[in-house]
């Protein structure tokens, strides 16, 4: 029988944290990555952010003389695109060294509560009102709204939607012959979203626009 000698599987870096493509809500970032290796010594860890993927303008550069998998760094502000990368110098039992890296990983950080508001409201023939909104989120975009209705004089609201991407809808009253208010809530793709202590929009049934017969409006979805 005779016995064959394997070698080791390469050895390898891989990221963890951020993600790439990732937007955070937090100006405090936690990074991290795995060194994978069977037999080398890693001597040296090396991690950079930068504004650009060539790692020309770095905005962190630091360096360690042995193993390391993860380092967080306060940037203090929204940042559009970050490029982070971490590198390992190993050294393999024939004192061969090889140089591994993770592949330069693109995030973002946006911190900023996007806005949204209530455009229009319509009065249908009918005792549904069509409800149309729009909202704006500068840096991660938006990724959909939350809506609730109250009758007027009420404290309490009632979910109507909730994550939705379309910007109108059909509102049909529970009580007719009541006049309701509405609230909006946008949240961005970073995870952003405005409180849930935002008040009424300025536009409810109260001011709804009638519409007669003869005039059909779009519904518009996404």
């Amino acid at each position: 029988l005779r016995l064959l000698k394997m070698s080791p599987p390469p050895d390898e870096m891989n990221p963890i944290a951020p993600a790439a493509g990732s937007w955070l809500n937090d100006t405090q970032v936690d990074f991290s990555w795995e060194i994978i290796t069977t037999t080398s010594q890693v001597l040296t860890t090396t991690f950079t952010v930068s504004t650009d993927a060539a790692q020309s303008n770095q905005l962190v550069s630091q360096m360690w003389n042995t193993a390391v998998l993860n380092h967080s760094h306060d940037f203090g502000a929204e940042q559009p695109a970050l490029y982070w990368q971490a590198t390992a110098v190993v050294k393999h039992t024939d004192d061969t060294l090889e140089t591994l890296n993770t592949p330069v990983i693109q995030f973002g950080i946006d911190t900023t509560v996007p806005t949204s508001t209530i455009t229009a409201v319509y009065q249908m023939p009918t005792d549904d009102f069509l409800v149309q909104w729009s909202g704006s989120d500068n840096l991660s975009g938006l990724a959909g709204f939350t809506l609730a209705y109250r009758a007027q004089g009420e404290m309490d609201w009632t979910t109507w939607l909730t994550d939705t991407t379309a910007v109108s809808a059909f509102f049909t009253p529970p009580d007719p012959a009541q006049f309701y208010e509405f609230q909006i809530l946008a949240k961005d793709v970073a995870g952003n979203s405005q409180p849930a202590s935002t008040p009424a929009a300025d536009l409810g049934t109260e001011q709804a626009i009638p519409l007669p017969h003869a005039i059909m409006l779009p519904l518009i979805t996404k």
